[in-house]
Formats: structure tokens, sequence, C-alpha cells
């Protein structure tokens, strides 16, 4: 009866730290990613949280572009007559057709990887923080 007690108790724990390390590195890429419309800010978030672990994602669909780059590439047309895209600041720039594109590439902008790796040693602290606490209570019951 003892270690499975001890074991809820560690296992509570575990999801607890995990509920607060998710929410702080969704806090910290945020922080860190690049904004042009807010969408990509706004997919960053953790699923899957259990006492086991979570997901950490940015599900926004050009998100590992982002993250990771892109080199340079051909953007072909497939079933529309041309690509169509507007130069300049919004409204104010000139329209341009083509069908076919010379992308040069984009450079990595990362807001995930960052989050985590700058945080590696806070991450552990909390793990060892609730647990530890945890495991304390525990003991405490089991000693009365």
């Amino acid at each position: 009866m003892y270690t499975n007690e001890v074991t809820e108790e560690i296992k509570e724990g575990l999801f607890e730290a995990n509920q607060l390390i998710a929410e702080y590195l969704k806090g910290e890429a945020i922080k860190k990613c690049p904004v042009a419309s807010g969408d990509l800010r706004r997919s960053i978030d953790y699923r899957n949280l259990d006492w086991t672990g979570f997901d950490f994602v940015a599900d926004s669909p050009y998100a590992i572009y982002v993250e990771m780059m892109t080199r340079p590439h051909i953007i072909k047309i497939k079933d529309k007559k041309a690509l169509h895209w507007t130069t300049g600041k919004a409204g104010g720039g000139k329209d341009v057709f083509a069908t076919e594109v010379h992308h040069p590439g984009t450079t990595a902008q990362p807001f995930m990887l960052p989050a985590v790796m700058e945080n590696r040693d806070k991450i552990l602290r909390k793990y060892n923080e609730v647990v530890s606490t945890r495991l304390r209570n525990a003991s405490y019951k089991f000693t009365e």
C-alpha cells in the first residue's frame, strides 16, 4: 500500500511540474517568436499533458520553416493561372504576377528550441523542487 501511495504522489508531482514547465516554456517561446501577423505566436501551445510529459508545439503550417530556415527554391503555379503578391507595405505596393518565382530562401529565426535550451537548468530545478516536495509530504504521511 505504501509504495502505491508514494508512486501516486510522485505522479501527481510530475504532472504538476509538467504543467508549470509547459506554461513557462509557452511564454518563453511566445517572447522569442518573430511576429508578422501574430498567427505563429498564437499557434504556440502544449498538448497531451500528463505525468510523463507533454508535447510542446507551434502548429502553424509555416512554423517549421521559421524555426529551421528554408533553402533557395522554385515556387511554381499548380492549378492557377499565376502566382500573385503585392510589393511594398500593405496596400501601397504594386501587384506582381508570375508563373514561377526563384525564392532565395529564408534564414532560421528559432524560437521553440531556444525557449527549451536556454531554460534547461530552470526546468530541471522545477522538477527537482516539485518532486522533492511531494516525496517529503508523502514521507510525513507515513511517519505520523
